[in-house]
């Protein structure tokens, strides 16, 4: 990474840390690198099984950071790490997508096919989930588990009292 790469991304980093909770920062979006920085596009590297998920919930946050330090023309791109090496990049043809918080570039990748819900239900899954004040926890942890199975929160045990989401 060159030293200029490396000190806009350090400012881009404090943006998202003073923008979300320690938590949501640590598992989601610390684990992110940046690989390029052309003009004002910054492409940014993510976890393959985490990318989409994070460009969905995270996306205006990322490109707020970068239009902070940037201005209103900056343009994020998410791209996939390769699973067997840390360095390698994802980078099937780009698909632009307008969002409310400004220009996102969306870099596919290959997505398997949705599956339905547990039952064959598709209402059963987590973007079906209302999260409240009494279940974000246990959002989280589930999360977190279903997409790093046997990495994080391994077992993961759930208690409380009914009708708090343990479900």
């Amino acid at each position: 990474m060159s030293p200029e790469l490396d000190h806009i991304w350090t400012r881009v980093q404090a943006h998202l840390a003073a923008t979300v909770d320690e938590a949501t920062y640590r598992i989601w979006l610390g684990p992110l690198r940046a690989l390029e920085l052309t003009g004002e596009r910054l492409v940014v590297e993510a976890p393959p099984h985490a990318r989409r998920w994070i460009q969905d919930r995270f996306g205006g946050v990322l490109q707020a950071a970068a239009e902070s330090i940037f201005g209103p023309g900056a343009v994020v791109e998410l791209v996939s790490a390769s699973p067997n090496s840390a360095d390698a990049r994802v980078r099937p043809p780009a698909t632009r997508q307008a969002s409310a918080a400004g220009r996102w570039a969306s870099v596919a990748s290959p997505e398997p096919p949705p599956r339905p819900g547990p039952l064959g239900n598709p209402k059963l899954t987590f973007d079906h989930f209302v999260i409240g004040d009494s279940n974000r926890l246990a959002h989280a942890a589930a999360l977190t588990v279903a997409e790093m199975p046997a990495q994080a929160y391994n077992p993961l045990f759930l208690c409380g009292p009914p009708g708090v989401g343990k479900t």
